[in-house]
């Protein structure tokens, strides 16, 4: 992991850097998840069982997303490890969805750091109805063990699925964030 920056990949297409020094970079960051729902940190995180929730957390990736979306005021709601073969995963959506949508800026969004090597890969599919309702129109997206998976909490998505073709089981570490105005 490069502390002077990241790729990214984004939801309007092509490929980003997130450094997280660079205030430019994150505020860009910013925008594709409130513009489009999601991006990709590619490379950034390690997610396994034995993971402490302070160095999750900690990532200096999210940390510099934290600080400037919202003046930083975030609590962390939700830390949860899952160990997951490959299946059919659940929708979800947040259940005060339509209050996150509400409005510009993030007031709630997860982080989905994945498990694996970089050489392991990961689908999320994503109902592309965005802030409105669900639509049945889908994107899939492709991500890698090593990845972290940022995307808004009004978003409807699905829990990432690792693509093995053993039968182990991946793991994957997820993380809410909410805006400490909607959280109170």
């Amino acid at each position: 992991m490069d502390s002077s920056g990241v790729q990214i990949v984004k939801p309007s297409g092509g490929i980003g850097i997130l450094d997280p020094s660079d205030e430019m970079t994150v505020k860009q960051v910013l925008r594709e998840v409130e513009d489009g729902g999601w991006v990709v940190l590619k490379g950034c995180t390690r997610a396994t069982a034995s993971c402490v929730k302070k160095d999750i957390v900690d990532n200096e990736f999210i940390q510099a997303i934290l600080a400037l979306a919202r003046d930083g005021k975030y609590i962390d709601q939700v830390f949860k490890h899952f160990q997951v073969k490959a299946s059919d995963s659940q929708w979800g959506r947040s259940s005060n969805w339509e209050a996150l949508a509400k409005g510009d800026g993030l007031a709630g969004f997860s982080c989905i750091h994945l498990g694996g090597t970089d050489a392991d890969e990961w689908v999320i599919e994503l109902d592309m109805g965005l802030r409105g309702q669900e639509t049945g129109n889908i994107k899939t997206v492709k991500a890698n063990g090593t990845d972290i998976f940022l995307c808004a909490g009004w978003l409807k998505r699905k829990a990432p699925s690792p693509q093995s073709q053993d039968d182990r089981k991946m793991d994957f570490i997820w993380v809410n964030y909410m805006w400490t105005g909607l959280a109170s």
